[in-house]
């Protein structure tokens, strides 16, 4: 159930009470025997700035975004205050401060193969190993 919030103008007096939504606006009286009002309950919003993160190389437009890209890159926030903003240099003041997106999106890179290739010479002698990924034109011309 809710909490609301009661105040006595004449002494006052301040109390939260829980009720049911229904029963919000039920008549409440102080000690001191006055009639209390109930005070208009507090909302707070968030509003989310775009701005590009340093630590991620990322333009972020969301804390879901963040929290995405932050996973993909295998890392966790260790306390960022000013979400990005840590060009503290007063001879370049436009750095200071959040700085906004650049328009750069971090992508995870594509899945690297751990397909290892190996050359021999006429003899059946090793005459190198290489990564599939290292190759030039490695995975073209396959179906």
């Amino acid at each position: 159930m809710p909490v609301y919030s009661f105040v006595c103008d004449p002494c006052k007096s301040k109390e939260d009470f829980v009720r049911t939504v229904n029963e919000r606006n039920k008549a409440t009286h102080c000690r001191c025997g006055n009639k209390m009002r109930r005070v208009p309950e507090r909302f707070n919003a968030e509003v989310f700035e775009e701005y590009f993160d340093e630590g991620l190389n990322s333009d972020v437009y969301s804390k879901r975004h963040k929290k995405a890209i932050m996973e993909q890159q295998g890392v966790i926030e260790a306390g960022d205050p000013v979400r990005g903003g840590r060009n503290f240099d007063s001879k370049m003041p436009n750095l200071i401060g959040k700085q906004k997106p650049k328009g750069k999106v971090w992508n995870p890179p594509k899945e690297r193969s751990d397909a290892e290739v190996t050359t021999l010479n006429s003899k059946g002698e090793v005459t190198g190993v290489h990564k599939v990924d290292d190759l030039p034109n490695a995975g073209e011309g396959l179906k």
